[in-house]
């Protein structure tokens, strides 16, 4: 059976990414560890069904692939199904997040509605990597135009799915 190209573009950028945010999270003691194998931080190991609750994405993806839906509207609806407790204002290095930002910074084009792991800090934001652009993007705090919502690892590979990328030309 032939794979469609798309299909695999996005499992090799899930890997890289996945990577990147392992390598990242062992690096700092705040990081949450992608796995958790065995007792990590008191914390049991979370069974297979947790892990299905932890996903708030996966219930909701027939919803957010209807095709009468704006990138916006889908960009609403991915923030009301992350909800408030996954609001953050400032991202932790290694983990995944989407937010609404507008460039600061004078570029040709940029994603509204950015998908990223947080890999390093600046002195007016961060750096990440896009999973939208599949590059290094830096983000300025004064750009963001809501707060940034924390995607975990079981629901990075399906939102990644999810067409809500907004290009934006100026």
């Amino acid at each position: 059976m032939k794979r469609n190209p798309l299909s695999a573009f996005l499992q090799a950028l899930y890997e890289v990414g996945t990577k990147i945010a392992r390598f990242l999270r062992s690096k700092f003691k705040t990081a949450r560890p992608v796995t958790r194998l065995g007792k990590i931080a008191n914390e049991s190991v979370p069974t297979e069904t947790e892990l299905e609750t932890r996903n708030k994405i996966l219930p909701r993806l027939e919803d957010l692939y209807n095709p009468s839906l704006t990138v916006d509207q889908r960009m609403d609806m991915i923030i009301d199904i992350l909800g408030e407790e996954r609001r953050t204002s400032f991202p932790i290095l290694g983990r995944y997040y989407t937010y609404r930002y507008m460039v600061t910074t004078k570029q040709e084009q940029w994603d509204y509605h950015p998908l990223i792991v947080c890999v390093d800090y600046t002195e007016t934001g961060w750096k990440g990597i896009s999973f939208h652009w599949n590059e290094f993007r830096n983000y300025s705090r004064d750009g963001m135009r809501s707060s940034l919502y924390e995607v975990y690892d079981e629901e990075l590979k399906d939102l990644m799915s999810v067409p809500y990328m907004k290009i934006v030309k100026t």
